[in-house]
């Protein structure tokens, strides 16, 4: 697989400890390291020296690893999970430039925004509440509006699949409601449906089918957080064919089921 899927709705807060590679990701990684590092291709060449007291923003599919084990705080941020329908806004507007960049794969944070960053990231635990949603995208914002960034250009994935990435990123966010058929996306990214599998698979490390249904899923927690629909009614506008269908394929991939998710969600 070219990068590891996303294991959550929206964002992840873990600490880093005894791990010197980052494998490719399908979302952006902040590190904030507790000291000076440095960071290398997967060739052991250099790359980057990240001071003390900065912070590092590292965009999808970059490949790297850090020189020396360090601890450091982590938070991941699947960000397509913001949207065309919010970047619509003035608010998102520069969050969604920064996010969706292809000629870059790292930001490096200076000192004043990484100090003012961290106050929020410390408030933010991986309970699933809109506080600390909020307080994600506040960090994006904080960071889309910096003046102290220096961007590092990509020297490890090829920008045509970044490029890719992004559009079937998009693609989906406007289409999460629909039946989707292959011939479709392919025309959207100019491809015939031959070469958009392989691309797909070389890429995503699976098929256009399953990433679909995981991106439905995600799309069915945030509707059963916060739409007020039923069940049965998030089953149906997602375009499954029946609400047993979606209950086993959302149990397939979150491992529990629509209804315990719910009460998960309601409890916390």
């Amino acid at each position: 697989m070219y990068y590891q899927q996303a294991t959550f709705t929206f964002f992840d807060k873990k600490k880093l400890l005894n791990q010197s590679q980052i494998s490719p990701c399908a979302y952006h990684q902040l590190l904030l390291p507790n000291e000076e590092i440095t960071i290398t291709d997967n060739r052991g060449q250099h790359w980057v020296t990240l001071p003390k007291h900065h912070s590092l923003l590292v965009y999808p599919l970059v490949n790297y690893r850090i020189s020396r084990i360090v601890e450091a705080d982590v938070l991941s941020i699947n960000s397509f999970f913001i949207g065309g329908r919010l970047s619509a806004s003035s608010f998102f507007c520069s969050i969604n430039d920064m996010i969706t960049d292809s000629n870059f794969a790292m930001l490096i944070i200076g000192e004043q925004t990484t100090r003012h960053i961290t106050t929020t990231i410390q408030k933010i635990t991986n309970d699933y509440k809109l506080e600390y949603m909020i307080a994600v995208l506040e960090v994006l914002q904080n960071l889309s509006v910096a003046t102290d960034l220096k961007k590092i250009v990509d020297l490890t994935c090829n920008k045509k699949h970044r490029i890719f990435f992004n559009q079937i990123n998009e693609f989906i966010e406007n289409n999460i409601f629909s039946a989707v058929k292959i011939k479709e996306v392919a025309k959207f990214v100019c491809l015939s449906e031959a070469l958009f599998n392989l691309r797909f698979k070389e890429i995503f490390g699976t098929s256009f089918h399953h990433y679909f249904l995981i991106k439905k899923i995600e799309k069915s927690c945030e509707l059963i957080q916060y739409s007020g629909e039923s069940i049965k009614e998030i089953a149906y506008s997602l375009g499954f064919n029946s609400p047993s269908h979606f209950i086993a394929t959302f149990k397939q991939i979150k491992k529990i089921t629509p209804g315990q998710y719910q009460k998960l969600f309601q409890s916390i």
